[in-house]
């Protein structure tokens, strides 16, 4: 269609030049000489960190929508802290007696000797108490309850009479109950004995312990019926011994006060780094040095327990071996506060950052590495018995622990990333683009590029044919970063316009061309200014080309076809 064109116009313009001075005109084997140029475009290239990324098949991706920060994060949750306050799962093995000769009926009826009882019921009452003993005050720990709740417990009881003779005619029952024991379907147990000894096992359930004093004990009272059939009779030193025990207990949460001077627990958690990332050439083969990780601890605590969070130290190991540690002041370790719950089914959540202010965090990352370290204690960090504690048994909180990398560099940072750019260049050759008898002078290749990137880069093309191969290159083509802010942001794109020519054989070669690799060798604004790439920040890169040629045609020619 051009070709047809430009032989049209050739032919019109001849002819329009000579009908004023005559009325005939002879074209035959007239010749005229143009100079034809043409502009294609061939295509653009348009790239965000997240293309650069996927060029490294990341998952781990994430932007703040308000501030086009990205991060790299990677998340391991649901961690468990365990720790031990004391023992809880036993009671005391208790052994009392019960004197019965001082009460009525038997003080009424006791002389010096044995003495019958007249036929009936008897009822008296005794009390007693269960001492659970699980308080502890020393310089080393102080532990004060007032009471626990239980899920399951063990009640056990052996019973011994002396000085009166039982039988099924004749017989003893005796209920224990517990008043300070609440929320319970069993918190009274009974045995009739018809024999001078018995015992009791018996299951308990889902009850509340409440205690008295610093024993942890609580109230029992021991309710007596006698059945006498008139044959009974009972000597002067009439007593039950009783041998109790609380065992096998679940205890589910523990009230009062307490404290220790030594750590509740002392633990380790080892996290592995997503090998899809750092094992990606991009990282392996450069240098990019993280200007400001960041390492977040959130701890869930559902216990009333104030306690203070211990860092012993954080490090990574990196492929090689090597060590790096947080610093904090100088030091490995920190410790800060973590909240309680105020009160039973609450949970109070505490967040714990560590980055450059906090911890250098860069230094984890001078070497990538393949995991990080983080040891801990827990302390009780409270020496105020006020507000009443509480702790659930077993004893434990969650952490989960987020590493978040901004996609921020230090200024000295440098990394290449590679891309390739669709660009036909074989179509110029055809002759509906440029026709056969045109001789070409020169194709200009014509960069246009807008770099909204923090970043210079020095740029290399590779032209490459149908097979990958390389025709033709151009190396160090420099890109001016975007103007950026004091706090190394993109601020506008910078505009740059490059000029590649090709003459004489080199034309050839870019027919040739179906695509060019794009290598862009990335570095830092300048000395000063960290690397601060946001997800808004894009390099367009727009390739035209020029050709401009030589024809000569014949009108006669032209004007035939």
């Amino acid at each position: 269609m051009i070709k047809k064109r430009i032989r049209n116009a050739l032919a019109f313009c001849a002819l329009m030049s000579i009908l004023p001075c005559c009325t005939t005109v002879n074209i035959d084997n007239m010749e005229v000489t143009y100079n034809p140029s043409l502009a294609v475009p061939i295509g653009n290239f348009n790239a965000s960190i997240f293309d650069v990324v996927d060029y490294v098949n990341a998952d781990y991706l994430e932007a703040d929508s308000s501030t086009n920060m990205v991060y790299y994060i990677w998340r391991e949750n649901n961690n468990t802290i365990n720790f031990d306050l004391n023992d809880f799962s036993y009671g005391e093995v208790v052994t009392f007696t019960k004197k019965l000769e001082n009460l009525d009926p038997f003080s009424s009826l006791l002389g010096d000797g044995k003495f019958n009882i007249p036929a009936g019921d008897y009822d008296f009452t005794t009390t007693s108490s269960y001492e659970f003993r699980y308080n502890e005050n020393t310089s080393e720990k102080i532990i004060e309850i007032d009471s626990v709740t239980i899920s399951n417990a063990q009640f056990n009881c052996d019973i011994n009479v002396s000085g009166i003779s039982l039988s099924n005619e004749n017989w003893l029952e005796i209920m224990f109950v517990f008043p300070n024991i609440t929320n319970s379907e069993k918190n009274q147990f009974s045995i009739k004995l018809t024999s001078n000894t018995g015992s009791i096992r018996k299951k308990m359930s889902n009850f509340t312990a409440y205690f008295s004093d610093d024993k942890n004990t609580t109230n029992l009272k021991l309710f007596y019926t006698l059945h006498s059939n008139g044959s009974l009779s009972f000597e002067k030193n009439l007593q039950v011994d009783y041998t109790t025990e609380i065992s096998s207990i679940d205890v589910n949460a523990i009230y009062g006060y307490f404290w220790s001077k030594d750590a509740i627990t002392n633990d380790e958690i080892s996290a592995e780094i997503p090998t899809d990332f750092f094992n990606q050439d991009l990282f392996v083969s450069n240098k990019l040095l993280f200007s400001n990780p960041e390492i977040y601890m959130n701890i869930y605590n559902t216990n009333g327990l104030p306690v203070r969070f211990f860092v012993d130290e954080i490090y990574a190991t990196s492929n090689s071996g090597n060590k790096y540690y947080a610093d904090f002041n100088g030091n490995k370790y920190c410790s800060m506060d973590i909240k309680r719950a105020d009160t039973p089914g609450e949970t109070a959540k505490t967040t714990i950052k560590f980055d450059k202010d906090n911890g250098k965090t860069y230094q984890l990352f001078e070497e990538f590495p393949k995991d990080i370290h983080y040891k801990w204690k827990i302390f009780i960090d409270d020496v105020n018995k006020t507000p009443r504690q509480f702790a659930f048994i077993p004893g434990n909180m969650k952490m989960d622990i987020e590493v978040r990398l901004p996609l921020q560099f230090n200024p000295t940072s440098e990394f290449s990333y590679k891309d390739t750019i669709d660009a036909d260049f074989s179509s110029l050759a055809e002759n509906d683009i440029i026709p056969e008898e045109i001789d070409i002078e020169y194709i200009n290749i014509h960069l246009d590029i807008a770099n909204g990137l923090p970043v210079n880069i020095d740029g290399t093309f590779e032209f490459l044919d149908e097979n990958d191969n390389v025709v033709y290159s151009v190396d160090s083509v420099a890109i001016a970063s975007a103007t950026i802010n004091d706090e190394g942001i993109a601020q506008l794109h910078s505009e740059s316009h490059i000029l590649l020519p090709f003459k004489g054989d080199d034309i050839e070669l870019l027919f040739k061309t179906k695509k060019i690799n794009l290598t862009a060798k990335v570095s830092g604004y300048n000395n000063e200014s960290k690397i601060d790439i946001r997800a808004n920040n894009r390099l367009n890169i727009h390739i035209s080309a020029f050709a401009k040629a030589k024809a000569t045609a014949n009108l006669d020619s032209i004007t035939n076809k």
